[in-house]
């Protein structure tokens, strides 16, 4: 036998001996011995009652039994009674707001052997814990007079006016920590509330409405108006929080509705923030538009651009609150940021295009080379930008046509700005016309026509010839007009006058037309002879 594989026997052989004598050191649990449960801590009294409160949260009845002192209940009851009894000590416990905090987390707290953690003004009895020696360390429990007084204790608990005055049928069992009474009492509340958040909202706007009134500012109203939603949610909410007051929830039961109650919260306010934005941009474009044409367009781009990016903001906000209020969604985050390395770099690589779209929206928005309503001709298209998104523009086209254009192409791709310092445009009619054409007598009829036009600005008028061909000559007219709109109707105005005045003079003489001269038979056949 090889060295390694001697030395291999040797570690087994260790190995095994070891688990044996571990084995053979166990000591034989006892009743009063804890050990084999790890949900329930009875080393010191705030560990007790921690464990305990989580136990019962959780439902686990039997487990939080075992925080009871049963030696005096027969073994054949003991899971009974021990159940029923940890279901009414915890009643008392969440009902009095017992924090395991306020306890001492030392074996011997000044040498006492008991202590008292809750006391009932109608009871005798109060919540005991006490040292109790089974086994060879003492453990903290329950006192055997709790267990016996635990439903006295239950009974004892301030339910508020309402579940004071309820049946003992009405209060066990409980489902989903909740009390009969309180399933019945809910919807009701909830009906109330609806009703008084409706009341109070309509009082509220009338107010904010006869407000506005005398300050001559419609801005309150309208916020008013805006939010009418939100804000009946959210005073439904309130009345809601002022009844669970007079229901008096467990402390279990708040722990399961409070989180609901805040994930309604941040949807309510989440809401209200959308609508917020929403008429907080219209207001700015209102105020520009009032003072400048110009202006308004830029501030209409820019404002389009942050209310969508608020909007996004707003919505990733309120689902993270809202998820983050229930565990299974936190330890799932949890565990995310666990292998949140691998996760960021696979998602910053999947997610490159959609973040580079974004910032190229967001570059557009404020430099803006274009804004909403511009004219813009591109790739041989001409239309007016409708619509400025993160991630594409919507241009308008003449013929009611829409082109979508993403960001990062209209960025990479040079286009036409018509309307970039202003509306006001410039157009060309180009007309063929005879060498012969009097130009004076056309250029004088023309500009007459056109600057009685009403869609003419007065800002450019020519007429010339910019080109002789081989058998005609180019006229142009250059005129302007407000905006591409009319100089479109404009164009098509003047080159229709001016094919009218070539046709009017002198016959249409003056029209493009292709001359042949033929030469005499004379002149032709003396020719033929010289040639010969």
């Amino acid at each position: 036998m090889s060295a390694r594989r001697r030395l291999a026997v040797i570690a087994a052989l260790w190995l095994c001996s070891g688990l044996a004598r571990a084995q053979d050191a166990e000591v034989e649990p006892t009743d009063l011995d804890l050990a084999e449960e790890p949900s329930i801590d009875p080393s010191t009294p705030r560990r007790l009652i921690a464990s305990f409160l989580a136990s019962a949260r959780d439902g686990e009845w039997d487990v939080a039994a075992l925080a009871l002192d049963l030696r005096e209940v027969p073994r054949d009851q003991r899971t009974e009674v021990g159940r029923e009894a940890a279901r009414d000590l915890e009643t008392v416990l969440s009902a009095e707001r017992v924090a395991p905090t306020s306890l001492p987390d030392e074996p011997e707290p000044g040498g006492d052997r008991a202590i008292e953690i809750v006391r009932l003004p109608t009871v005798e009895q109060g919540v005991v814990l006490r040292r109790v020696r089974g086994g060879e360390d003492p453990a903290w429990k329950f006192s055997a007079s709790t267990v016996r007084a635990a439903a006295l204790l239950a009974e004892g608990v301030d339910r508020g006016p309402i579940g004071s005055r309820a049946p003992d049928w009405l209060r066990k069992p409980r489902v989903l920590r909740l009390e009969p009474w309180q399933w019945i009492v809910l919807p009701i509340a909830i009906l109330v509330a609806l009703g008084c958040a409706f009341l109070v909202d309509r009082v509220t706007s009338a107010i904010a409405r006869r407000f506005a009134r005398r300050l001559g500012n419609d801005l309150v109203d309208a916020l008013f108006e805006r939010l009418r939603g939100p804000k009946r949610a959210m005073l439904t909410l309130a009345f809601l929080g002022l009844f669970a007051i007079l229901v008096r929830f467990s402390q279990g039961a708040l722990d399961v509705l409070g989180r609901a109650y805040v994930a309604a919260w941040s949807l309510a306010v989440g809401w209200a923030f959308w609508h917020f934005v929403d008429l907080l941009a219209e207001r700015v474009e209102e105020r520009a538009a009032a003072e400048d044409h110009w202006r308004a367009r830029g501030v209409r781009t820019r404002a389009g651009i942050v209310r969508r990016i608020l909007h996004v903001a707003g919505i990733v906000v309120t689902i993270a609150v809202v998820l983050l209020q229930f565990d299974v969604v936190r330890q799932l985050g949890l565990s995310l940021l666990a292998s949140a390395g691998v996760a960021g770099i696979v998602l910053g690589i999947a997610a490159q295009r959609t973040l580079g779209n974004l910032f190229a929206g967001m570059q557009l928005s404020f430099s803006q080379p274009l804004r909403v309503g511009d004219e813009i001709a591109i790739e041989g298209e001409t239309g007016t930008v409708e619509e400025i998104n993160l991630s594409y523009v919507v241009l308008r086209l003449w013929d009611r046509r829409r082109l979508i254009l993403p960001i990062p192409k209209l960025l990479e791709t040079p286009f036409e700005n018509w309307t970039r310092l202003g509306t006001d445009i410039v157009g060309v009619v180009l007309v063929p016309v005879d060498f012969t054409t009097p130009f004076a007598a056309v250029r004088g009829e023309v500009e007459q026509f056109v600057r009685a036009h009403p869609l003419f600005d007065g800002a450019t008028l020519a007429v010339q010839v910019i080109a002789i061909e081989d058998r005609t000559a180019t006229l142009r007219v250059l005129v302007s007009a407000a905006d591409s709109g009319a100089l479109v109707q404009l164009q098509c105005a003047v080159r229709e006058f001016v094919l009218g005045v070539l046709q009017g003079l002198e016959g249409g003489r003056y029209l493009p037309r292709v001359r042949v001269e033929e030469e005499s038979a004379a002149s032709s056949s003396e020719a033929r002879a010289r040639l010969s």
